[in-house]
């Protein structure tokens, strides 16, 4: 992934922070026209990579309103699809015929570059979109020229796999440049599929769909590793698929089920135990809170990943 350009307010003087949000950043890079009730401090911040073709924005702002308008429209050089995902509080958009959106956090959703708009942005209002340019994409489309969705997506099944996969976009560190074409690509297949695919796009979804539930097995394992009684079958429930496919899943990325919770769970480990104000508790307190059973275990283990002994390693985290 290319490295985040990043566009804050926050070290402008405060009469020149919305004029900068508005000329610099809306009108310039996102085209759209923004406006703002009263005045004062205007706190906002944009981040902004690409990867493999798409783009990639997450967005906070303080509270405005929004206008894609028929100037703005105009100024747009192509045609893409926008996935819009609130990651926190909630978008409201009604377009020029009435029509009106509202998705809640973590509701992903499709903003036509193509409609004139208008969006009140609360305060806190913070989101992801993902911009697919359409050559990229509607290869892959039983209707390749077909418009976006004009309803929000309910974020179940291959909707919820999807905003796995754009969460991870996300939160992805570099990428090797020989491999950012076949991630674009894997989410552009797991998205044809939410849109209708072809027969290629069906082809094309179904890499996209199993590295999207890897990264969602990932993602649950990080959440629920302090269980001790974890275990492939309780993820299968989770994911809706077979204890077989669980293992195909994870051998597939190189490491067993098995070996990535003890990575999660030691991880967990590591940091606790640098934490100064998790002082008071035992080395083990922490692994027993962080899923593991048996303290030899858990110090074999942290040993053969660290190079040190948990202790060792509190100690020489304090000097």
């Amino acid at each position: 992934m290319a490295e985040n350009i990043v566009f804050s307010t926050a070290d402008l003087r405060p009469a020149e922070q919305f004029p900068y949000w508005r000329e610099v950043v809306c009108a310039s890079i996102t085209r759209l026209s923004v406006e703002r009730r009263g005045s004062g401090p205007f706190l906002a911040e944009m981040r902004a990579s690409s990867l493999g073709g798409l783009h990639i924005v997450t967005a906070r702002a303080d509270a405005h309103q929004r206008r894609r308008s028929r100037e703005d429209i105009a100024r747009e050089t192509d045609d893409p699809f926008f996935l819009y995902l609130p990651l926190a509080g909630s978008l409201r958009l009604e377009y020029a015929d009435g029509q009106q959106l509202v998705a809640a956090p973590g509701t992903p959703c499709f903003l036509d570059p193509l409609r004139v708009a208008r969006a009140d942005a609360e305060a806190g209002l913070a989101h992801l979109t993902i911009k697919a340019p359409r050559p990229l994409l509607a290869p892959l489309l039983a209707q390749p020229a077909m418009r976006p969705p004009r309803e929000p997506l309910l974020p179940t099944g291959l909707n919820a796999l999807l905003v796995s996969y754009a969460r991870s976009l996300m939160h992805a560190g570099p990428i090797d440049s020989n491999c950012q074409a076949a991630v674009a690509a894997n989410f552009c297949g797991l998205l044809a599929l939410v849109l209708g695919a072809s027969d290629g796009g069906r082809d094309a979804g179904r890499g996209g769909t199993a590295q999207a539930l890897l990264t969602a097995a990932q993602n649950w394992l990080s959440q629920h590793h302090a269980d001790p009684s974890l275990n492939p079958a309780a993820l299968a429930s989770h994911l809706g698929v077979s204890l077989r496919y669980v293992h195909k899943l994870f051998e597939s990325s190189g490491r067993s089920f098995s070996r990535t919770l003890v990575e999660r769970r030691l991880h967990a480990c590591h940091a606790a135990l640098a934490d100064p104000f998790r002082d008071r508790q035992t080395v083990a307190d922490i692994a027993f809170a962080n899923g593991f059973n048996d303290l030899s275990h858990f110090n074999r283990h942290f040993k053969a990943a660290y190079g040190m002994t948990p202790r060792d390693w509190r100690q020489a985290s304090r000097n």
